[in-house]
């Protein structure tokens, strides 16, 4: 489909923005040698970020790894998405031997966690500081591991994914047209794709700046870092574009002084919105829409906590802008011929799909816990793109999230969670992820793929290709049910970067089905014999007791 509405001219423009290759070298999945090995990353400093993604084992200067045991649970019980040794490039002595140190340190953490080296997912790095150059200010500085793992998503997180995803999303509603233009952006060099989850970004309007993630508030002094809408002013400026109403043409334009009160949820707790100048027609308007908008809330050392935001306003018949310490920004609204951007951190989804033209009747099996949003996204996106296009190639929808918000111990194949429905609406559909989403997140980190495979094709059975859209990170709870599936599963596999959860491989085999990623597909597990090694995504794997084994990469 892409190709075949890349020259069209008025709709929607969607760009794929992928990062530049870094120069440093990483691992995944490696031997302690290999690990201690890599190339460093050379840096001023790198300190340990205080929040519940990072966890920190803290070693001596120049001396071998001792842990503080506080942490190993919670690590444990995480998602783990990369492991970064961290030291100094000062030597006192030049017969340093600084592999043989990070051998001894990784030997030590080795022994304490050794899950984190059986994870061929997990990205490792050696990360070099070059700010000391005594012994005394290199003892200053941070030594040791630094754990990085997915965010504990909670409902108010969840529902900020939510309320992302239905703002994002919000054009596509109202599209009518069935002419649609996809266009690559070539602005950043080509390159494999960010593996954090995603940055997706909406501008409305051909002349609009662009909102994007902002980075949180720097500290204070005091450690103080103050509320900011999660896109920053121009994006809540876009999302004002597209909602409130307007005054007319012949209206004088309107100001309004607005005061916001954000509570430590991130909700907006009170609205002070003073007319300046004008006639207040969007008073109202303006008033509903502040009130729904989420925010990051403010944090004293990390604590959250209440909040005031101030900023001007100024609206006329075509234009929103805002006035924030002497700076200004302006929406433009959007013409008949001018485009809704919708630029994706990656595009694995529509280029999978796209180019498996072969696949029909469609079954999408999604997994919709809140680490997935950037694919949900997607999964919505090419729906609506289909029906715009006058396709029918998918036929059913099931999406899951293990088992809503369930606690305590989960029975195979009766974990629940799942959410079905006949692909007919686009809006039914869109409805229908944001239940799933909304009804929770599992509470643990595996998830029940294979149930909810299952379910589709009993809700389904006269479906022709089931597309399961699958969480890298995440190992399926349920891999024992995989001989009961009788139709093959078409594996799309996302986040992670080169190294695949080995799981998915081994369902696509057990099923005679495939696994895709944005740049490969592979599809003849099923041919290969026991002791067989193959090649996918820059790794090697091995066919051992039939299980498909990861080895070193190539």
């Amino acid at each position: 489909m892409i190709q075949q509405l890349r020259h069209r001219t008025c709709g929607i423009v969607l760009y794929v923005l992928t990062a530049l290759l870094s120069s440093y070298s990483v691992a995944y999945g490696q031997t302690i040698n290999k690990i201690a090995e890599l190339k460093p990353i050379q840096q001023e400093t790198r300190t340990p970020i205080k929040e519940n993604r990072e966890f920190f084992i803290q070693t001596p200067f120049a001396k071998p790894l001792i842990i503080d045991d506080a942490d190993l649970q919670a690590i444990k019980e995480a998602t783990v998405l990369r492991v970064e040794l961290v030291y100094t490039a000062f030597r006192s002595e030049e017969s340093f031997d600084q592999i043989a140190l990070n051998t001894k340190r990784l030997n030590a953490f080795q022994s304490k966690l050794p899950e984190l080296f059986s994870n061929p997912v997990i990205e490792w790095r050696l990360i070099e500081q070059t700010c000391c150059n005594s012994p005394e200010s290199c003892d200053e500085l941070f030594h040791g591991f630094i754990v990085t793992a997915r965010p504990t998503f909670t409902a108010e997180k969840t529902e900020e994914e939510v309320k992302y995803i239905e703002d994002l999303l919000a054009p596509l509603r109202a599209l009518k047209e069935p002419e649609i233009a996809i266009v690559e952006s070539d602005t950043l060099a080509v390159a494999e794709p960010i593996a954090s989850p995603g940055k997706v970004m909406l501008s409305v309007g051909k002349d609009s700046p662009t909102p994007t993630p902002v980075e949180p508030t720097v500290a204070d002094d005091r450690g103080f870092a103050g509320a900011y809408f999660p896109t920053g002013y121009v994006g809540l400026i876009s999302r004002l574009q597209l909602y409130i109403g307007k005054p007319s043409k012949t209206d004088p334009p309107e100001t309004y002084s607005v005061r916001l009160t954000i509570d430590p949820k991130g909700g907006v707790q009170n609205i002070e919105l003073r007319l300046e100048e004008g006639r207040g027609k969007s008073a109202t308007g303006l008033q509903k829409e502040l009130a729904k908008m989420g925010w990051k809330p403010a944090r004293v050392d990390g604590k959250r906590v209440t909040d005031q935001v101030e900023f001007t306003l100024v609206i006329d018949s075509e234009t929103v802008g805002i006035m924030l310490d002497g700076e200004s920004l302006i929406t433009t609204p959007k013409k008949k011929k001018s485009m809704t951007d919708i630029p994706l951190r990656d595009s694995t989804i529509l280029k999978v799909i796209d180019r498996h033209t072969e696949w029909n009747d469609m079954a999408i099996v999604g997994d919709l816990t809140g680490s997935m949003t950037p694919y949900t996204v997607q999964i919505l996106l090419w729906y609506k793109l289909s029906l715009l296009a006058n396709e029918s190639r998918t036929k059913n929808f099931t999406f899951f999230n293990d088992g809503d918000n369930t606690d305590g111990r989960k029975k195979i194949g009766e974990v629940g969670g799942i959410y079905t429905k006949i692909a007919e609406d686009y809006e039914d559909i869109e409805e229908l992820a944001l239940k799933c989403m909304r009804a929770g997140n599992g509470g643990d980190t595996p998830e029940n793929n294979i149930e909810a495979l299952l379910s589709a094709i009993k809700d389904c059975p006269e479906c022709g290709d089931f597309v399961m859209v699958a969480d890298n990170y995440a190992n399926p709870r349920d891999m024992k049910l995989a001989s009961q599936v009788t139709k093959p599963a078409r594996i799309i596999v996302c986040g992670g970067g080169d190294a695949i959860n080995p799981n998915y491989l081994q369902l696509a085999r057990i099923t005679g089905g495939s696994v895709h990623t944005l740049k490969e597909d592979l599809t003849d597990l099923t041919d290969k014999a026991e002791g067989s090694r193959f090649m996918f995504q820059g790794m090697e794997y091995e066919i051992r007791g039939g299980e498909i084994k990861p080895l070193t990469r190539m």
